[in-house]
């Protein structure tokens, strides 16, 4: 019983924090503009205030590493939001546990001398 409480415990806190972090909380870098191409304005945005263009080596690694950065985050946080389903979906399966009968007391020996 401990442990389905501790897990309780730490599913409840941890929820509030994750649940508003998926669009509203998560830092991003980039905003949300669909597909990231050259001719995107969000990019040349992104890059102009370091003084980097969509051409430069150095912007497109830039912006190769925001948008992986961004992907990994909303992936954990995907592969949270998975693991509490999962979690949810299991718990009934605890009422199909049960805990073995007490056995009475033990039969007593015969001796056949």
């Amino acid at each position: 019983m401990h442990f389905i409480t501790v897990t309780k415990q730490s599913y409840s806190r941890s929820l509030p924090a994750v649940s508003h972090s998926r669009f509203d909380a998560y830092p991003i870098a980039l905003p949300h503009c669909g597909d990231i191409t050259p001719y995107s304005e969000a990019l040349r945005d992104y890059l102009a205030p370091l003084h980097l263009g969509v051409q430069d080596p150095q912007g497109i690694a830039l912006a190769a590493k925001a948008v992986i950065r961004q992907a990994q985050g909303l992936a954990y946080i995907d592969s949270f939001w998975f693991a509490t389903a999962n979690f949810v979906l299991m718990l009934p399966l605890i009422l199909l546990i049960h805990t073995p009968a007490k056995a009475g007391p033990a039969p007593a020996q015969v001796n056949s001398e």
